[in-house]
This record gives structure tokens, C-alpha cells and sequence, in this order.
């Protein structure tokens, strides 16, 4: 979801084109909305396979879930209508860090788990 904008890690490898979808969409637009959040990994799933489609969806999903909880939030149905989640968590703040520890942490127990 973050190629709608330049400084993001993906923004940076996907310069200039990420420029420009900033520039003319902005950053947490559509690519921060549920119409994407199905296309993207439905394509995925379609043309390369289902469990890319189905990886795909839960991180990009997950993102944008995620990015809700941030003060700034996300309009879910972007552009069309609004849908909007918004929180308590700042951007880059040690909270959001500690959640994404937490998250990643719980990741790898489950992954273990389902491998012993």
C-alpha cells in the first residue's frame, strides 16, 4: 500500500512512479481502500497463485488495518464514499513499534507451532 509515497521503503525503489501516484492520488488513498485490498491479491491469486493471493491479502490487509489505528487513519472506501478508521496511535512512535513487535512476535509462536 505505501508505493503512494515516495519516502516509504517501497516508494524508494519504485521512484519516480511512486512520485506520481502521490502526487495525483496521495498518500493513504485509494491504495489504502478495500476496492484495492481485493484487487491486488485477487490478481494475485488469479494469475500466480492461491496461496500468493492469499498471502498477499492478509498483509495488505493487515497494513491497512493497522495504518486505521494511526491518528491519521484510512478511508476504507476511498474514493467513493467514506468509510473512515482512525486512532490513538502516532506514526513511528514507540507504541506502534511495541504493537509490531508484539505482532511479529505472535507470527513466529504460530508459525512454529504449526511447524512442531
Amino acid at each position: 500500500p505505501d508505493i503512494d509515497t515516495a519516502s516509504s521503503k517501497l516508494g524508494k525503489k519504485t521512484w519516480p512512479l511512486s512520485k506520481l501516484i502521490e502526487i495525483f492520488l496521495g498518500h493513504r488513498g485509494i491504495f489504502h481502500s478495500l476496492w484495492l485490498i481485493i484487487l491486488i491479491p485477487g490478481i494475485a491469486y488469479l494469475y500466480l497463485s492461491r496461496i500468493y493471493g492469499i498471502a498477499i491479502f492478509i498483509g495488505y490487509f493487515s497494513h491497512v488495518l493497522m495504518d486505521g489505528f494511526t491518528k491519521r487513519g484510512v478511508n476504507f472506501l476511498n474514493p467513493f464514499l467514506e468509510l473512515r478508521l482512525s486512532g490513538f496511535i502516532e506514526t513511528g512512535s514507540l507504541l506502534e513499534k511495541m504493537i509490531f513487535v508484539v505482532i511479529l512476535l505472535m507470527d513466529i509462536f504460530l508459525v512454529l507451532k504449526r511447524l512442531l
